[in-house]
């Protein structure tokens, strides 16, 4: 899965100070350009994102190179700088924007008519006689489970040889049922991981950020750098056992982590929003089973199991061997060795741990809302005010009451108004004339008469008072009652 990798060119060796003055400007031509968009000289040649310098400021870097121009027929010779004649270059680069694209060669790539500098340059691994032996024993300590911990090591290595694509998010839980468990080694990962894929693409991000809790959450450009962000501790907060924000979390993670590489807006404090795509995967820790709501039909996250707090010693041991630049050489080629014929980046791994995390992330609202829908069926016609008055029986009552606002937004979300032919409206006692919904994605024929909706409607009312859903039969025969015919009866298309 390992693709060619991009082209990087190197650095042009700078003159000294005895070099002649074109030498110089050349110099300037062919490691600066000018980004018109933010106002500023770019170093081309500097792998990161902080490579803009204002005009002032890079005169003043070169202010030395300079000569005076000797042929004058009238008056002073006039100095020249190097700056200037790099200004005046016709030659010199018109640069679109600034961005990391570690699938493009460095430091420039274009796409159409516009030159981009990127800020990615593979950090290159070249020393010999290495080890990973206690790589691998570190590894096993901090993810006891075998089958996690290989695709851990699948996960990485595709990382690795394709830093451009960031696959699903992986959330490591340090938890035991005595409580948290502290001190398992993720923190000498994050030190490993950042000498192996480059400190400057490495970024630690406190989860208040990565959460959008934070009043700095507003700047994301932080993403935009970066090839794998490693999410501190996402702890419980006074709000945490409330759905609405538990649920408003992951709705903001969903906006942050995909599995693809997708184009997104970023903004920068001080710079104007930008558009690039994101490549950064997500590394989460955590000391809680119940770090982030996640939903049954998630596909963003793989959740692993951490083992028992690590030994001084393996911790020691830990800290010499990656301070050895070979055994860092040594991980990445063991990484770049390994088959991943069979690994699938966009598919999370089914775990004990995230089968725990769902069930823990069930609010009341899911449990009802999921009784509710089996009750009416999938291809159940009601009105809105029928399902939001049914969730807030299962609730209790009294708390569906208090989050009244609440699930009638969330039951607008579950639910489109039925096809049909004509404008259909069915009244219900204390409801008034209400319009007839479905869920979404159900599938049954279309609505073609306000009486058929009517006893649909009727039947899913009965339905909710006695909480029985019946069998199938049942709803093909009311459906035939209420003058539909069959659910497969070719004259009667279906809802999609």
């Amino acid at each position: 899965m390992d693709a060619k990798r991009p082209g990087t060119r190197p650095m042009p060796a700078k003159p000294d100070e005895t070099a002649i003055f074109a030498e110089k400007a050349f110099w300037l031509l062919k490691t600066h350009g000018w980004d018109m968009r933010a106002n500023s000289v770019v170093m081309l040649y500097e792998p990161s994102a902080n490579c803009l310098v204002g005009f002032e400021a890079f005169k003043m870097e070169y202010m030395a190179w300079s000569e005076e121009e000797k042929h004058k027929e009238k008056g002073k010779p006039v100095r020249v700088f190097a700056t200037t004649a790099w200004a005046m270059n016709a030659v010199r680069l018109s640069i679109a924007g600034v961005r990391m694209r570690p699938d493009k060669g460095f430091p420039l790539y274009s796409e159409g008519d516009e030159i981009f500098k990127n800020t990615y340059r593979r950090p290159q691994h070249t020393e010999a006689a290495g080890c990973v032996q206690l790589w691998l024993d570190f590894m096993t300590h901090l993810i006891p489970d075998q089958t996690e911990r290989e695709w851990f090591y699948d996960w990485l290595a595709h990382k690795y040889l394709n830093p451009h694509i960031p696959g699903v998010a992986v959330v490591m839980v340090a938890a035991g049922v005595e409580g948290p468990i502290y001190g398992t080694g993720r923190g000498k990962l994050r030190e490993i991981l950042s000498r192996l894929m480059g400190p400057r693409y490495v970024k630690p991000l406190d989860f208040d950020l990565f959460a959008g809790k934070s009043g700095q959450a507003v700047f994301t450009d932080w993403g935009a750098y970066a090839t794998l962000v490693v999410v501190s501790e996402s702890k419980d907060t006074v709000d945490s056992g409330r759905w609405s924000s538990q649920r408003a979390v992951y709705e903001r993670l969903k906006e942050i982590v995909d599995p693809r590489p997708v184009m997104r807006t970023f903004t920068s404090k001080g710079r104007p929003a930008f558009e690039a795509i994101s490549s950064a995967s997500y590394l989460v820790f955590s000391n809680n089973f119940d770090p982030l709501q996640i939903p049954e039909n998630d596909r963003r996250v793989t959740a692993i199991a951490n083992g028992a707090q690590m030994a001084p010693e393996m911790a020691q041991a830990l800290d010499e061997w990656m301070e050895v630049p070979a055994n860092i050489a040594e991980l990445g080629r063991w990484l770049e060795s390994s088959d991943l014929t069979a690994f699938n980046p966009y598919t999370p791994l089914k775990t004990l741990t995230k089968a725990r995390m769902q069930a823990m992330s069930r609010s009341e609202f899911d449990d009802a809302i999921a009784d509710v829908r089996r009750i009416v069926g999938a291809a159940g016609l009601f009105t809105r005010p029928q399902i939001a008055a049914a969730v807030a029986a299962h609730m209790g009552g009294g708390e569906g009451a208090n989050l009244g606002g609440m699930i009638r937004s969330q039951v607008r979300r579950a639910t489109t108004e039925a096809p049909s032919d004509i404008d259909i409206r069915v009244e219900l006692p204390g409801q008034g004339r209400q319009r007839v919904y479905c869920w979404i994605g159900a599938t049954g024929p279309r609505l073609r008469s306000k009486e058929v909706a009517a006893e649909m409607v009727k039947a899913t009312e009965r339905r909710l008072k006695t909480g029985d859903p019946g069998s199938a039969e049942d709803m093909a025969a009311e459906m035939r009652r209420a003058g539909f015919g069959t659910v497969d009866d070719d004259e009667s298309p279906s809802f999609k």
